[in-house]
């Protein structure tokens, strides 16, 4: 192990310790440990090794969240401004016109700010990101008040979703902000459902052709995963928030395929007639295998959040099957020991032939 603040020193004993947080410290420790039990390394060796490591505290890591906490106070407070009746009169008064240009100005103003920080503050410290995103809001008011002002139809209304998508994911990307590049991906799957939703009433969720989110869920993965274009996310700091909007589009998509199948709640739904049950059986059979593999390439891996949402959707569709099969024809106590007997017998499979292995070996 090398610490930047050796200078080139190789060995651990050249320096004076290896700060570690404490999570790291006890796996370094184990890891030691281990070797020490296995032959590897001599005592002193493991004594010289285990002794240069010091825990300390992750402020950086308090800082950060901080930060985000700070920037959700300063969101409700500007909404809690826009609830006051005096500011409410305030912007019944003014005409379109003014609210446009003065939400485009003062997200101008906020956006420049945040760039010309992030130049100056820390790698740690996301203080810029606040401004960022705080401009941001201003410029999707503007956007919405730039609308009445042309007096925009609902119908001509994603064009300013498609321009805000641009604005944020610009921002985003130069940035590096993880929750303006979530604007960008919010903005565009809007700008898609209105291009592809029957109405803008209750069917909004509804849309004629829903495979159009399953495909931009699983590019959005496939961007993520991929290894070229992950580490050039991941240089951008968006990775991680790119994939988890892909794996949320994919498999929301995927259960509304399950449920309603390809046509949905659209216009077409009355001229193509009623999706068969065994379309719908093929959608719960896909998304049931998408979140299997979604779970085991995270227990591979060791990366909770494909975990979290295999898991979690996984469950959803057992739990919706459950409810459209069994709920009137299955006794509910017999249903939920058949399906944890059968996650025992997953969790035994799993401890024989992978943990025991690796002990064996």
């Amino acid at each position: 192990m090398e610490d930047k603040n050796c200078k080139g020193k190789v060995f651990v004993n050249d320096c004076d310790s290896y700060e570690v947080s404490r999570g790291r410290a006890r796996i370094i420790r184990e890891a030691l440990t281990h070797w020490k039990d296995s032959g590897l390394v001599s005592v002193e060796q493991y004594q010289r090794l285990n002794g240069s490591l010091k825990e300390v505290f992750n402020w950086k890591r308090i800082i950060f969240h901080f930060t985000w906490i700070a920037g959700s106070c300063f969101l409700i407070s500007i909404a809690a401004l826009f609830c006051n009746e005096f500011i409410i009169e305030l912007l019944k008064m003014a005409p379109p016109e003014v609210k446009t240009v003065s939400s485009l100005f003062f997200g101008t103003v906020l956006i420049t700010a945040g760039f010309l920080l992030r130049r100056k503050a820390p790698l740690h410290l996301k203080t810029y990101a606040i401004l960022l995103l705080l401009g941001c809001v201003f410029v999707g008011l503007g956007l919405g008040y730039l609308g009445k002002v042309f007096d925009f139809s609902r119908e001509n209304i994603r064009y300013l979703l498609l321009s805000g998508c641009f604005i944020y994911g610009l921002i985003g990307w130069f940035g590096k902000s993880g929750m303006v590049w979530l604007f960008a991906l919010v903005s565009f799957s809007s700008w898609l459902g209105c291009e592809s939703g029957a109405s803008f009433g209750t069917y909004w969720l509804g849309v004629s052709e829903p495979w159009r989110f399953l495909v931009l869920g699983s590019i959005l993965v496939i961007l993520a995963f991929w290894t070229g274009t992950g580490r050039f996310l991941e240089k951008r700091e968006i990775n991680g928030v790119t994939l988890a909007y892909g794996l949320l589009t994919l498999f929301v998509s995927l259960w509304f395929l399950s449920l309603f199948g390809v046509y949905s709640l659209s216009e077409d739904f009355r001229c193509c007639g009623k999706t068969s049950d065994t379309e719908l059986f093929i959608w719960s059979a896909v998304m049931a295998g998408v979140a299997l593999m979604t779970l085991w390439e995270g227990v591979k891996h060791e990366r909770s959040m494909l975990i979290g949402f295999g898991s979690a959707f996984l469950g959803i569709e057992l739990y919706t099957k459950y409810f459209e099969y069994f709920w009137d024809s299955m006794d509910k106590s017999l249903f939920f020991f058949i399906l944890g007997m059968s996650l025992l017998v997953v969790i035994a499979e799993i401890h024989r032939f992978k943990i025991k292995k690796v002990h064996t070996e």
